[in-house]
């Protein structure tokens, strides 16, 4: 039963995307600590994969990455 099912469902639904920043904005890194986006990524995932779901962690990314502002701002915040 299970295999007709994955039969059935497309493979295109098994993709998850999320990009540093909206088109038009500019992504940053930080010199000495890398990308704010891979670190705070890395962060949640680290603290939250017990607790979550995969796109409840990336929402949590997305919070985060409002809150500490490095999608508008080039300054380092907490995670960055």
């Amino acid at each position: 039963m299970l295999f007709e099912l994955h039969q059935c469902i497309d493979d295109s639904t098994y993709i998850v995307q999320q990009y540093t920043v909206s088109a038009g904005y500019k992504a940053w890194r930080c010199p000495e600590a890398g990308s704010c986006f891979i670190r705070t990524l890395v962060y949640v995932f680290n603290n939250y994969s017990d607790k979550l779901h995969l796109i409840d962690m990336l929402m949590k990314v997305c919070v985060l990455a409002v809150l500490c502002g490095w999608s508008t701002s080039g300054e380092s915040s907490d995670l960055c």
